[in-house]
């Protein structure tokens, strides 16, 4: 469930609210992982997400973190959430080079983390190149090996060029 780019700004609240009721109301089974992505804790709307995650009397089976730069936000977000909710794991989605300059440390953090994602499309714009396999190849390259240290899972970004259906297969 997307909190962040698929929601407009005015409408994050009344969202975020109904994305929480759908997690409570959902439930969790063996079968099926439940993630939220939150707004960037950057953020007013991320700080909402939050607090209104730390209230919850349900969380989902893991949180999507945009824009993760530091190993702090991660080590926060953990102090804050752990002890109403302690299976909950994170998914620091690295998006910027400050994140991938910290990926390591990053994926280390906690350890609730359950993996790392490349957020390749912010990603490409944020190092003003396209996002394509080559221009971010040392970015996922880096962050294989931190994912690989920290033993967590990675996911790479979606696949974006939908009018190449040779490509998407």
């Amino acid at each position: 469930i997307d909190l962040e780019d698929a929601v407009a700004d005015d409408a994050k609240n009344a969202v975020r609210t109904v994305a929480i009721a759908a997690v409570a109301d959902y439930g969790s089974d063996d079968n099926t992982e439940i993630w939220l992505r939150i707004n960037s804790m950057r953020s007013a709307a991320g700080m909402a997400d939050i607090t209104a995650l730390a209230e919850a009397d349900h969380a989902p089976d893991g949180l999507m973190l945009p824009k993760i730069s530091a190993p702090e936000e991660v080590r926060i977000l953990r102090d804050v959430l752990s002890a109403k909710h302690p299976d909950l794991r994170f998914h620091p989605l690295i998006e910027t080079t400050e994140g991938l300059k910290w990926a390591y440390e990053i994926a280390k953090s906690s350890h609730k983390i359950g993996s790392l994602l490349l957020g390749g499309f912010d990603m490409s714009a944020n190092l003003r190149v396209e996002p394509g396999w080559n221009s971010l190849l040392y970015a996922r390259q880096q962050l294989v090996l931190a994912a690989a240290n920290a033993k967590v899972d990675l996911l790479d970004m979606p696949f974006f060029s939908l009018d190449d259906p040779d490509g998407l297969k």
